[in-house]
């Protein structure tokens, strides 16, 4: 399901079981490295498109299993759909 096609309840929802595993993504010691360097500079496209280089490979490889949760919670698939 599209998040469009959501409903409020259904999002609410969604939002609600993100929390978790979008809590344990931003403990990374990699998420955090990453946000302190952003902190002290002003926030650009560039610096976007470096956080997308840096943070996704550290998150499928060091915790693919939130990020397969997270995708599943967006998408309404099973995780082992995802993680196939």
């Amino acid at each position: 399901m599209k998040l469009s096609e959501m409903s409020t309840r259904k999002a609410a929802a969604c939002m609600a079981e993100l929390a978790a595993p979008i809590g344990t993504l931003m403990k990374s010691k990699a998420v955090q490295e990453y946000l302190d360097k952003a902190a002290k500079q002003k926030a650009s496209i560039p610096m976007l498109a470096d956080a997308i280089g840096v943070l996704l490979p550290v998150l499928l490889r060091d915790h693919y299993a939130e990020t397969v949760k997270v995708l599943s919670i967006l998408t309404g698939k099973t995780a082992d759909e995802i993680g196939e």
